[in-house]
Order: structure tokens, then C-alpha cells, then sequence
């Protein structure tokens, strides 16, 4: 599945940024249900691509880290980030293992339609909890089953 997502990373990126209205619901509806103000919070932000969400959260104070297991979208997330200097940093990493992620590290795991796209939800709910606190949250969008793509 990544070689996929490598493979049209540009493309995707491009459109979730300048024209998909569906990425741009889902973007507002997920920031909406966050803290207005996340000072001292720590965010991860799983299944990242260019860092929208990433940079967001940092802008409203939490330290950041963004993954995804695609890399094109880490370079990209990564090159965005050294002009807008919000402080998140990107890893490649699989939603399902969270491998570069500790124990216990976020205080929010964001999931903006990525959840949808993991091929074991199960592993990667798992791999959410352990990364939270006790008592961390996991906000996330997923698009509506009979949505068309938009």
C-alpha cells in the first residue's frame, strides 16, 4: 500500500491542499473538536501527509510530531515546515506499530481520513493507545461510507 501512496504523493498532496472540499471539512471538523489552546500538549498527528494538521496544532501551542508511512509526504510535510516554522517535526512511521512513537507520549493523537486507510485498524487503535496518556484523547475523521469521493 505505500508504494501506492508514493506513487501518487505529489498528486494527493496538491489536491488536499488546494481543492478537495471533502479534506477540507474533515480538516475543520477535526481541528474543531481540539482545544482552542494547546500549550504544553503533545500531539501526534497519524497518517500526517504534508503536515496540514501538524502545523495546526502546533499554531495553536502543542509540540507536534507528525507520521506517515509514506516518505514523499514526510519530504514534503519537512520542506513546508523549514518556511513556516511552527516546530512539528515528521517521522516515517506505520500508523499500525507507531514504532518511532513512546509509550505514553501524546496527550492527542489526531486522524484526519487517515484511520480509513490502514490495512489493520485493529493494530492501529492499538498502537493509538499506547502512545496516549491515561486519559489522552484520539480525535479523528474518517470520510461517510456512501460519500463520493470529492
Amino acid at each position: 500500500m505505500t508504494d501506492t501512496w508514493d506513487t501518487i504523493a505529489d498528486w494527493y498532496a496538491d489536491l488536499v491542499h488546494h481543492g478537495s472540499a471533502m479534506h477540507r471539512f474533515a480538516r475543520e471538523v477535526l481541528l474543531d473538536a481540539l482545544p482552542a489552546d494547546m500549550s504544553g500538549l503533545r500531539v501526534l498527528d497519524v497518517g500526517c501527509g504534508e503536515g496540514l494538521i501538524s502545523r495546526a496544532t502546533a499554531g495553536r501551542g502543542a509540540q507536534v510530531v507528525g507520521v506517515d508511512p509514506t516518505a514523499r509526504l514526510i519530504e514534503r510535510a519537512r520542506a513546508i515546515e523549514r518556511t513556516a516554522a511552527t516546530g512539528a517535526t515528521y517521522r516515517v512511521d506505520d500508523g499500525c506499530t507507531l514504532a518511532t512513537v513512546a509509550e505514553g507520549w501524546a496527550d492527542w493523537v489526531t486522524a484526519g481520513l487517515s484511520l480509513n486507510n490502514v490495512p489493520d485498524l485493529g493494530a492501529a487503535i492499538a498502537s493509538v493507545r499506547r502512545a496516549l496518556v491515561s486519559g489522552g484523547q484520539l480525535a479523528f475523521t474518517v470520510p461517510h461510507p456512501k460519500a463520493g469521493f470529492a
